[in-house]
């Protein structure tokens, strides 16, 4: 009954206040009121001037104030502090972190990520470590995420990804210390998916400066940074590939290949009894005795391998100096599926349609990339490290097949059509398959997750011939 009594008398106050024609009070007092009137308070705060801070830091620091009103305010201090730059603010929304109202703490971890000031990542991961609600602490993981973030220019796109450049080396041994700790204990699974994604950027970290050492000759010390990486994140794809490629570049081969095989980001492709029809159809003897690839990723800028929400097999099998591939492509319906582009090198990559990466002399760097669709209409380019050309066309025995709730395709490569390559028992080319999903979802599937974009021979799987 208390607490009621003084959030009355706190609105009364403010109200008061209000009517002798103080607007930051008046908008204050409709936070508090709620309903439509504190939407509209919500904007006007939300523009409001210097003098402003006073009053708003004298409203957010009173307890009594509903959760929601305090939150909106922390808003509102967050925007001024991007106008006027007042320190006031910065020191206030700090202390708003230990607060005893959960709903506060989590709108100041947002309002601080929103700030991406350096000043505010120790005392969100001070407050990390100490804080119990998985709400906040996820909302911190996400802050320290947006200050992290940083924009470049790839090779085909915009890509935004998160560093830890802004932290210094011991918040940075803090962090990663409360983030292995909260990788064992019993976390929601946003969060728990959240904590595990800042892990594999602290260790692809490491492995980036394994490459560098790699380079300067220096395999111990590569080794030793690798093997913390996944130590981070044992069950990594992405730094147990780093680790498998490093044995199997420098004198480790089998080694090498028995680590890519663990993580599952190497194929090894039978020699078949009898080649395949080339009909679209994967229910035939030459397909029999081969088990089909099933776990494909999303490509989204995460270093965390997710799986995909669909369901595709993929059948590989080579005779003599050709490799054939089939897909199966699972769907609620394909009376819907998008299948609009006819024309040779058109945009495939519009259509529901495969794709196949193929790096044959493994150079981590050159790659053919065939496109096909639900009716066969085939798309394909070669590119030397440099730059990518759709002028390279090369020829193929195709088919693909529509039933109601599948497409699948089938697909013959002769090896000398790829610059003259060969197949023989024992060779490795860099390999990869992504199944793109259109009518039914929006979703780019790939055997061997590349992290955002496609286009990264040095990511691509291993293909291992028998």
């Amino acid at each position: 009954m208390s607490h009621y009594i003084n959030i009355k008398i706190s609105l009364t106050a403010l109200l008061l206040l209000s009517g002798c024609g103080d607007p930051i009070e008046h908008h204050i007092a409709q936070l508090i009121e709620g309903g439509e009137s504190a939407k509209k308070a919500e904007i006007k705060l939300n523009l409001a001037k210097k003098t402003a801070i006073d009053p708003l830091i004298r409203a957010f620091q009173n307890p009594d104030l509903p959760s929601r009103a305090r939150v909106s305010i922390a808003q509102a201090l967050y925007r001024l502090y991007l106008r006027e730059t007042d320190e006031r603010v910065l020191e206030t929304l700090i202390k708003g972190l230990q607060d005893s109202d959960t709903a506060v703490r989590t709108g100041v971890a947002t309002a601080l990520g929103d700030l991406r000031r350096p000043e505010g990542i120790s005392p969100l991961i001070n407050q990390l470590k100490r804080e119990k609600e998985d709400a906040v602490r996820l909302e911190i993981l996400v802050a320290l995420e947006i200050i992290g973030m940083e924009g470049y220019q790839g090779t085909d796109m915009f890509i935004s990804q998160v560093n830890t450049e802004k932290l210094t080396a011991p918040e940075k041994d803090r962090f990663t210390v409360t983030l292995k700790d909260m990788a064992l204990q019993d976390l929601s699974a946003s969060l728990h998916l959240k904590t595990l994604e800042w892990l594999e950027i602290l260790a692809e970290e490491k492995t980036v400066e394994a490459e560098r050492l790699t380079l300067q000759a220096d395999l111990d010390g590569a080794e030793n940074l690798l093997l913390a990486a996944r130590d981070l994140v044992p069950d990594s794809k992405n730094v147990n590939h780093k680790l498998g490629r490093f044995y199997y570049d420098n004198g480790e081969r089998e080694k090498g290949l028995k680590v890519l095989a663990e993580v599952g980001t190497v194929a090894f492709v039978p020699q078949l009894r009898q080649p395949p029809e080339i009909d679209g159809s994967l229910d035939e003897p030459a397909w029999a005795h081969i088990s089909p690839l099933t776990e494909l990723y999303q490509c989204i800028f995460s270093m965390r391998a997710l799986p995909i929400e669909g369901k595709a097999e993929i059948y590989l099998g080579y005779r003599e100096n050709n490799l054939y591939i089939g897909v199966k492509g699972y769907e609620p319906t394909t009376e819907n599926l998008v299948a609009a582009v006819t024309q040779r090198d058109g945009n495939v990559y519009r259509d529901d349609c495969v794709e196949i990466f193929l790096d044959t002399n493994h150079d981590y760097r050159s790659y053919y990339q065939l496109m096909i669709n639900s009716i066969g209409t085939i798309a394909d380019s070669y590119s030397d490290g440099n730059s990518r050309t759709s002028q390279w066309n090369a020829t193929y025995r195709v088919a693909t097949r529509v039933a109601e709730t599948f497409w699948s395709l089938e697909i013959e490569i002769p090896a000398p059509q790829l610059h003259n390559s060969s197949i023989s028992p024992g060779a490795v080319w860099g390999f990869n398959v992504a199944r793109v999903r259109i009518a039914n979802a929006s979703e780019y599937g790939q055997l061997t997750p590349t992290y955002g974009s496609a286009h990264r021979p040095n990511r691509f799987g291993f293909l291992v011939f028998e």
